[in-house]
């Protein structure tokens, strides 16, 4: 009963954990992302990050993440900006997140508030994370192959790969 319990507990408690405070061997160093338009609106005004699909026990923490903008977004089908995270939040409620600090310009502008409070109940939870600015790259990296959009959310790649590649499909290439 006690563990069922203890259970519980951690999965509904958010969990918040700072970039600069976890050993870099316990970090992925870039994770990719799919954004759409709203999203990518977000991230470019606020330095916020909804990461997607993460498990029950949260999202596992990187030092960047790289949006790769959906086809109806302004840079479509490319990744076109890279952030450096900060602070994740996991399974953190859009009641206890309208009370972090580093939130509040976030939830002070009425519409995206609004966007939020039609994901659910108060009590229900999502992942979020704080960056720096993002970064516009200066030569965008596009999808050369279309099989690959459906399988870009929360893939890892190491900093330099990202750097090196022409396309996205070079980022999930097995080296020779």
């Amino acid at each position: 009963m006690a563990a069922l319990l203890i259970q519980e507990v951690e999965q509904t408690m958010f969990d918040k954990k700072s970039v600069n405070d976890l050993r870099a061997g316990d970090l992925e160093d870039v994770k990719v992302t799919c954004q759409k338009p709203w999203f990518m609106r977000i991230a470019l005004k606020y330095n916020v990050w909804f990461p997607s699909g993460a498990t029950a026990y949260g999202l596992h923490p990187s030092r960047y993440v790289a949006y790769y903008e959906t086809a109806e977004a302004e840079n479509p089908s490319q990744i076109a900006y890279i952030a450096k995270n900060r602070i994740f939040w996991n399974r953190i409620s859009i009641g206890d997140a309208r009370q972090i600090e580093e939130l509040a310009p976030l939830f002070s502008d009425q519409q995206v508030a609004y966007e939020i409070a039609t994901w659910g109940e108060p009590q229900k939870t999502f992942h979020v994370a704080l960056t720096e600015p993002p970064v516009r790259l200066t030569r965008p990296i596009p999808l050369q192959n279309p099989k690959y959009a459906r399988v870009l959310s929360k893939r890892n790649c190491s900093f330099t790969k990202l750097l090196n590649a022409r396309t996205v499909d070079d980022l999930f290439q097995k080296a020779p």
